[in-house]
């Protein structure tokens, strides 16, 4: 190049600044294209000759080339792109933020399906008055006229008996619906928990679980207040204090159930799910709640413990104050995917009074 640097700096600094240039007693040279012969026009090629000086700001000095591939655009860090994403039962606007870990960073938006800054789709809903936004992070489907003693051993072994499990993310994809496939199969869809949680701060934990695909009933939803303590598994910890996650808070969003609910003043739990690995004392929700190394029956084939959760009190009563076993294996006898101790005619042993799809599903929000 013939034009001096200071020539250089002060074309740059008035082009970036929107300015008319008029430079005549030098030339530039890109790739054999004249620069300063160029911005004659820089009216109606202010777009492209803008693109051609920010490669030029890059040139290696001595050289004519902009880079490698020779004069290209210069690219910029947007944060956001908007594409459009459908699904089986949606159709939703996907927008991906550069900052989002969870769906917080879409508060305000419709619910939908939207992409987080590590590139997982995800589904928030932002539907509710006490939390704006949720992120759907499991859903457990069973099949209308099925129950537990026809779910697949392998589906079991994969996803709840060994490994991360659905709460790592081992399923069958992401959940990116609240809503049944309602095709006669079972689905267990989960993203990976940890993904999306940071120890040491406060979530919100929500369980819904309902019968039925358009018109859904025996319906209750709730949330929980916890700290997330690092784990998503009882294998991982073996102190018991954080083999579950304490529950403060608690919230009914909605309720049709008719089932009458145990809140009494006492400690709730999530009780994490934990594998055939699992050593130590463990909780589960036997008999309502159980701190103990048998796990329930753990070595019980037909029990099938490994991968349970749920939401359960601090007593051994029989009574709940949300789905203790959600999601419930338990194989030998016809059992429901969902089992609440004081109401099993409505989830644990409903197959005399429902022929209809179960749905669970659970959200985490960020406080």
């Amino acid at each position: 190049a013939d034009i001096s640097q200071d020539a250089q700096d002060n074309l740059l600094i008035s082009a970036a600044a929107g300015k008319d240039v008029s430079l005549t007693a030098a030339h530039f040279f890109v790739n054999g294209v004249d620069i300063l012969s160029a911005l004659a026009n820089l009216t109606s090629e202010n777009a492209k000759l803008r693109a051609e000086l920010d490669c030029v700001k890059g040139l290696v000095p001595g050289s004519d080339q902009c880079g490698a591939g020779g004069l290209t655009t210069a690219s910029t860090t947007t944060p956001t792109t908007t594409t459009t994403t459908t699904t089986t039962t949606t159709t939703t606007t996907t927008t991906t933020t550069a900052a989002a870990i969870d769906c917080s960073a879409f508060a305000g938006q419709a619910s939908g399906i939207y992409t987080l800054a590590s590139g997982k789709q995800v589904y928030c809903d932002f539907s509710t008055a006490s939390q704006s936004s949720w992120l759907l992070a499991a859903t457990f489907e069973q099949p209308r006229n099925q129950q537990l003693n026809t779910f697949p051993a392998a589906t079991y072994a994969n996803y709840f008996s060994s490994g991360p499990t659905w709460i790592g993310g081992v399923s069958d994809g992401a959940p990116l619906s609240p809503e049944p496939v309602d095709d006669n199969n079972w689905h267990i869809r989960s993203m990976n928990w940890s993904s999306v949680l940071t120890t040491g701060r406060q979530y919100r934990l929500r369980q819904r679980f309902f019968r039925g695909v358009t018109s859904k009933s025996v319906l209750f939803d709730v949330a929980y207040t916890f700290t997330y303590n690092g784990y998503t598994r009882q294998d991982d910890s073996s102190d018991g204090s954080t083999r579950a996650w304490t529950l403060t808070d608690r919230t009914v969003l909605a309720d049709s159930t008719g089932i009458v609910w145990h809140t009494p003043v006492e400690t709730v739990r999530f009780w994490l799910p934990f594998t055939a690995n699992a050593t130590g004392v463990l909780y589960t929700a036997c008999f309502s709640y159980e701190y103990s190394a048998a796990g329930c029956d753990r070595y019980n084939a037909g029990a099938r413990r490994y991968g349970n959760a749920g939401i359960m009190g601090a007593a051994q009563d029989n009574k709940d104050p949300a789905a203790p076993w959600a999601p419930n294996m338990y194989s030998s006898v016809a059992a429901d995917i969902v089992n609440i101790h004081q109401a099993q005619a409505k989830y644990g042993l409903s197959k005399s009074t429902n022929t209809n799809v179960m749905f669970l599903a659970y959200y985490l929000a960020p406080i």
